[in-house]
């Protein structure tokens, strides 16, 4: 039995003697930005933590001897004591209960555990269970979920939630007794709430025993729950950017919404700041608002780093003053009505390239912002809805039509009273508008009658016709409006079947394979009408004339396992379209050119096993003998989540890339990652980065060389379970004139 010695309680002493503060005093700026104020939105659950032990539940005490005074109401235990209530076992050397008084003292390896795996371990534990009170001596508080540990020289419940104490440290590590955490903070004294956060004084950053940085104050979580407070700030640097701080302040206003503040600085540029709310009013009724404003230095600095970027392709309409909103909104209404707002605008056209970190937005052509009502029945639809342009290819968005509204509404097919025949449609009303040029409405209806047969039962047969009635109001500066109109057809076949075939192949787990082959052809004719008065708003107002047929076939391959786990080996796609007016002439091509087989288009995805996909897709011209476009992949992963794979893509005269990504985990501990897209065309690098991560329970570090079109970093990461990333350094070296 280990005895209690009183004398060995350290009395309050100074933490830090002069000197060694001063030596400190210099990291204290910047932990005050990294470090005070890490609230994390996430933490870890510590209920059970509370309450030790419930004072009305009934108690089973047992230990090697065991002495019950009926009169008093007391215990005396001795000797590998066990004491059992309610889920939570307390084990210690000796064991003093009082069950009149509410007071229990455990002497000697005390270890409480609950139903959560919480624990408490010390030298001595004295519980008050009637104040809801407790003391340990030498002490260890530990939260499963989460992993976070907190050590004491003396630890004191004052409350059902609330612990302070002296000379504390805490961890997210997981640790056997007396091995030092990979990480610790470690401070003079400390508050704490199990349901909250942890406030320690003079704190130290500890790494294997070693102090690295100093703050007077650190607040961080130690519970389950969204938190408001700063999150983890963002730091670096470029001949770009020049020194990078990004902070970030999350408000958990309720259960139901939160917010995020930004403040950014940019040494190099200026000041940005912004705001992202969101929130659910109910499950069918939810959005997010993003506000971001910054405001720049010397805008034509940061154009000099686009020079030799081949980013140009964007009108100089920027300001000082550059800014982005998003907002968007779901509204599900009684009766079966929803409600979408999707509202995208920025301040020019320049603005993703400055401010994007996605590729595919840098790109961009357009923005579009659309607010629709829809309603859906069995058998038809109907949506009303606004489409915003912002065209970014060019600096004046007068000309570019805006549909406000649009009106769309759908039948599906269905059958003609008990005729054979069945019938479906889909009409549409436009309203054009824009500030320069012809405007005017559009109304298209197009009803479609369909006849399905199945003759002699071997082939699907569905002649169709389509007439289409297009009418339109056309305004322009010079006049009111006129009416214009077109009157059209369609007639298509449609000729199908389906071949399949089961195999039972002797392969182990593999129950039945499964071959499907679907060929198709289709015959459609629309007559030649002139369509040179009508304005050209969109692809439905240039109907082109057709007598075409066109051949597909369809095949896959699908395994059943024994399990019922079913895997598809091969899917694959083909189709050609022979165009008849063509070949008689009937085209604009000049006599002798006629090509009347169009491009052949095709997709085929081969899975052989479960670990590996190989797919491809092109376009390829017969006459030209060449791909118009083609498209190929080649992915490989194992259980272990290693992984490898390789695309290429291109479409003739513009594009020609290859796309290379690789993971591999060389230990239990320790991965490496590749990626490389190359511009064939450009004979550049359009991305590139290399990264070496070494992770451990508690911590990891990020090595990472990115290459892009603008710049070249060096990014280095480190991570703490429970507090995210920590520290980042970024070292930039650009081109000439470059970042």
């Amino acid at each position: 039995m280990t005895s209690y010695n009183k004398n060995s309680i350290q009395k309050d002493r100074p933490y830090l003697s002069s000197a060694c503060k001063v030596i400190y005093l210099k990291s204290v700026f910047f932990l005050a930005f990294l470090l005070v104020f890490v609230l994390t939105a996430y933490g870890v659950s510590s209920a059970g933590v509370g309450d030790l032990f419930d004072s009305e539940a009934p108690v089973e005490v047992t230990g090697d001897n065991v002495t019950y005074d009926n009169k008093k109401e007391t215990y005396h235990a001795i000797g590998s004591v066990v004491v059992v209530q309610s889920g939570t076992t307390l084990m210690t050397d000796e064991l003093f209960m009082n069950m009149k008084d509410g007071t229990a003292r455990a002497i000697g390896n005390v270890f409480v555990t609950d139903a959560m795996g919480n624990t408490v371990e010390g030298e001595e534990l004295t519980v008050n269970i009637n104040k809801d009170t407790a003391v340990i001596i030498k002490g260890k508080l530990y939260f499963e979920e989460g992993t976070v540990s907190v050590y004491g020289s003396r630890l004191e419940k004052t409350g059902k939630l609330h612990y302070k104490g002296k000379d504390i440290k805490f961890t997210t590590c997981k640790c056997d007794k007396d091995e030092t955490p990979a990480w610790h903070f470690a401070s003079s004294s400390a508050k704490m709430k199990t349901d909250g956060y942890i406030l320690a004084w003079n704190a130290y950053l500890k790494v294997k025993g070693r102090s690295i940085l100093y703050t007077p104050i650190l607040v961080a979580p130690i519970s389950g729950g969204r938190k408001t407070g700063f999150l983890m700030p963002g730091l670096g640097a470029s001949r770009k950017q020049g020194k990078i701080f990004d902070n970030t302040f999350f408000w958990a206003i309720s259960d139901s919404s939160d917010a995020s503040f930004f403040l950014d600085y940019k040494s190099q540029r200026g000041f940005g700041k912004g705001l992202e709310y969101r929130y659910y009013r109910t499950a069918e009724s939810y959005g997010e608002l993003y506000l971001y404003h910054f405001k720049e230095d010397d805008l034509g600095r940061l154009r000099e780093f686009r020079v030799d970027a081949n980013n140009l392709d964007r009108p100089l309409s920027a300001n000082d003053n550059r800014w982005q909103m998003k907002f968007k909104h779901t509204e599900n209404f009684a009766n079966g009505f929803k409600l979408k707002v999707d509202i995208n605008a920025v301040s020019d056209d320049e603005y993703f390239i400055d401010f994007s970190k996605v590729s595919k937005e840098k790109s961009l052509e357009s923005l579009e912002s659309t607010i629709s009502l829809t309603k859906n029945w069995d058998k038809y639809s109907l949506t009303v809805r606004t489409r915003l342009y912002d065209n970014l290819l060019i600096e004046d968005d007068d000309p570019v039509l805006q549909k406000i509204p649009e009106i769309i509404f759908k039948g599906s097919s269905q059958r003609i009273l008990d005729s054979k025949f069945f019938f479906a449609f889909s009409s549409t009303f436009v309203n054009y508008e824009r500030n320069d040029g012809e405007e005017g409405q559009r109304l298209d209806v197009r009803p479609r009658i369909s006849l399905p047969l199945n003759p002699g039962g071997w082939f699907e047969l569905t002649p169709s016709v389509g007439p289409r009635m297009t009418v339109y109001k056309v305004e322009s500066d010079t006049s009111e409006g006129s009416y214009r109109g077109r009157g059209i057809y369609d007639i298509t076949t449609d000729l199908t079947t389906t071949f399949g075939k089961n195999y039972r192949p002797q392969l182990q787990g593999l129950k039945v394979l499964r071959h499907t082959i679907r060929p198709k052809i289709t015959h459609t004719y629309i007559p030649d009408y002139k369509q040179s008065r009508l304005p050209s708003y969109d692809s439905i107002d240039r109907v082109e004339p057709a007598n075409t047929v066109r051949y597909s076939l369809n095949s896959i391959l699908t395994g059943k396992f024994n399990d019922g786990v079913k895997h598809e080996y091969l899917y694959m796609d083909i189709g050609q379209t022979y165009d008849i007016r063509e070949d008689n002439g009937k085209s604009k091509r000049v006599a002798g050119d006629e090509r009347p087989f169009s491009d052949i288009g095709g997709e085929l995805i081969l899975r052989p096993t479960k670990g590996m996909k190989i797919s491809g897709k092109g376009v390829y011209d017969p006459y030209e003998k060449w791909f118009e476009s083609s498209d190929a992949e080649f992915s490989v992963y194992n259980k272990r989540n290693d992984s490898f794979s390789l695309a290429y893509r291109q479409i003739r005269g513009s594009t020609r890339y290859i796309e290379a990504s690789a993971h591999l985990n060389l230990t239990a501990a320790t991965y490496l990652r590749y990626y490389d897209r190359y511009n064939f065309y450009e004979g550049d690098v359009l991305e590139r980065a290399i990264t070496y991560g070494y992770l451990q329970q508690c911590w990891g570090v990020e090595l990472a060389w990115k290459k892009g079109i603008e710049e070249t970093v060096f990014l280095l990461t480190f991570t703490m379970k429970g507090l995210g990333e920590v520290f980042t350094s970024q070292t930039t070296v650009g081109r000439a004139g470059g970042s």
